[in-house]
């Protein structure tokens, strides 16, 4: 059972987040040499990707593909 400070704390609101809130991870990360040799696949859900003007999101959900039974 949840406390009642632990109830009152879960029906408090979120305060609304904006785009100018948030800060891109290159600006706090260090870039690191990509030396692990492993292929990785192209994600079109990266922030950069979404950014593009050129895909649409029905150019993105047609990049999903459901495999298996």
């Amino acid at each position: 059972m949840l406390s009642n400070r632990a109830q009152e704390r879960l029906r408090e609101p979120h305060p609304p987040i904006t785009e100018e809130d948030l800060i891109r991870k290159e600006l706090l990360l260090d870039p690191m040499d990509d030396d692990d040799d492993i292929e990785w696949p192209y994600n079109p859900y990266e922030v950069e990707a979404l950014n593009e003007a050129s895909e649409s999101p029905e150019e993105l959900l047609a990049l999903i593909t459901i495999q298996g039974s």
